[in-house]
């Protein structure tokens, strides 16, 4: 359950990549390795990277924020990157998760 308002946070993000675009990048791209109790939190995103779990600064406000109850983005936070299609390094902007089908049949990027 989406449990606060991200919007402001995802402005923040946006003014943040505008100040420092490379730093921001740097941040959200970093991932340090976590334990189990982290791994297993209900709500901060966690990854894996060579079997071992990994968490990152989105996964963190992620979990903060929530996870969609129902929907396709089931599971998913509320905050996503959109990155380049040719440099999936570069970030767009940060956005809501878009959490329905869209109008064509396919779902959203998050």
């Amino acid at each position: 359950m989406i449990q606060h308002n991200p919007n402001p946070m995802i402005c923040f993000l946006n003014h943040l990549l505008e100040v420092d675009r490379d730093a921001v990048e740097n941040l959200i791209a970093a991932r340090v390795p976590c334990g189990q109790a982290l791994a297993d939190h209900q709500s901060v995103q966690v990854g894996r990277k060579a079997g071992r779990p990994t968490v990152g600064l989105l996964g963190l406000l992620n979990g903060y924020f929530g996870t969609f109850d129902s929907g396709p983005k089931a599971g998913w936070g509320p905050i996503t990157a959109v990155v380049d299609d040719e440099d999936h390094t570069r970030i767009k902007e940060f956005v809501l998760t878009p959490n329905q089908d869209s109008p064509n049949g396919s779902r959203g990027t998050g």
